[in-house]
This record gives structure tokens, sequence and C-alpha cells, in this order.
């Protein structure tokens, strides 16, 4: 599955790109900012993966200007409940101080309220790691819960919380060059592991108008 707007590509995680990200992950400048710090095997990398390919869990390749940049996901769906647990990481230092997080991670947000319909989602950040709490903060989410005993915070993003916010964040995405419409396409790949079935069958209860007016569908 692939998703795209402004600017930004998200491709869903494949074997292909295992290593890449294995790689990254284990690196010390993304790694020290993990719950998970343990050194990833190739073969805890291929068992982790085997327990995420599924359509409760979406995990996506951030390609940005024809390169790879980072990893986003939207975790632990609850499709009954409407709930789920997003993350984000950039490799690219470049791209760190830039507004490609932002665009990242708006577009998520977008699709998870306004397309899939959900009602809140919620994030795990280190508590040492202000940047992360600072940049979520400015796009609405809140802390959840924080146990003095637990090294991270969990925060939430209700849609209510994040409309307070939007109206600022959408001048900022009014100003760039951007897709009218998200762009999804699914393949052979999202047919086998269930995730085409799971996202047309939320998109059946989206309102016709909004389909519309914000997602081209492809299939490949």
């Amino acid at each position: 599955m692939r998703i795209s707007k402004y600017g930004i590509t998200l491709i869903r995680l494949t074997e292909e790109d295992l290593e890449l990200l294995r790689t990254k992950r284990n690196s010390e400048e993304v790694n020290s900012y993990m719950h998970f710090r343990e050194y990833i095997t190739p073969e805890m990398q291929e068992e982790w993966f085997k327990s995420i390919n599924n359509a409760n869990n979406f995990y996506y390749i951030i390609e940005y200007k024809s390169e790879k940049i980072g990893l986003v996901n939207d975790k632990n769906i609850d499709w009954e409940n409407k709930i789920s647990e997003g993350g984000l990481f950039i490799w690219e230092n470049k791209c760190l101080n830039s507004i490609v997080p932002m665009l990242v991670s708006y577009l998520m947000i977008e699709i998870a309220f306004y397309i899939l319909g959900w009602d809140r989602t919620f994030i795990k950040v280190i508590k040492s790691n202000k940047r992360a709490i600072d940049f979520n903060t400015a796009l609405g989410f809140t802390i959840f819960n924080e146990e003095k005993e637990l090294d991270y915070l969990l925060m939430r993003l209700t849609r209510e919380q994040f409309e307070e916010k939007a109206e600022k964040l959408r001048q900022v995405m009014d100003r760039l060059p951007s897709n009218e419409k998200i762009l999804l396409s699914f393949d052979q790949g999202d047919q086998l592991n269930g995730t085409q079935k799971s996202v047309e069958k939320i998109l059946t209860y989206a309102q016709p108008e909004i389909l519309f007016n914000k997602v081209e569908i492809v299939y490949l």
C-alpha cells in the first residue's frame, strides 16, 4: 500500500526494506530515543515483521524527494473501537529540523480522523525527549498517563483536540505544493495480508462526499 500527499509518499513496509530499517533503528541517534533499546538482530527483525505484517498494524517507509528518510506507523489498531497507537522516527538528519516530520504526522492524522473515522490515537514518548513532547503537543496531543516507574509518557489525541490546532496547521499546508487528494494504492501484498479488505470495509462507512473530495484509490 502506498499513500501520497504533500510531497510525501508512505510505502507499506515489506521485507525488501527490513535490513535498511534494522540498520537505522540500531543507530545510536535513533535507538537512544526508543523505549526498546536492545540491539536488533536480523532474526529478531524477521520475527517482528511477521508479527506486524497484518491488517492491524500499518508500518510505512517515508519517502521524500525520492529518498527513504524514516518510518511512521499506526499500530495495535482496534477497528471496532476506532483507536490506534502511532509512532514516527526520521533517520535523515537533514530532515529533522524541516517541515517534513509535520507533513508526515499531519497526513497520518488526516487519514485516521477524516478517512478511517478514528475517535482517538495514542503515542508513547520517552520522558527525556522534550523535542518530541513539544512536537506532539503542537499537533494537539496531551499527556494521558504518566507513571513514575516508566521511562515514557502516554499521550493522546482526539479528533476534537486536533481540530483545535488544525486551523493554524492548515494555513501552513495550504502554502505547500500538494496533491488535492490523498492518493491511496493497493498491491497484491495488501490483498494477501488482509489490509485491502480491512481498509475498504472502513471506507464503506465513510461519508461519500469525504471519499470523493479527499481520496483517490488506485489498484495496482
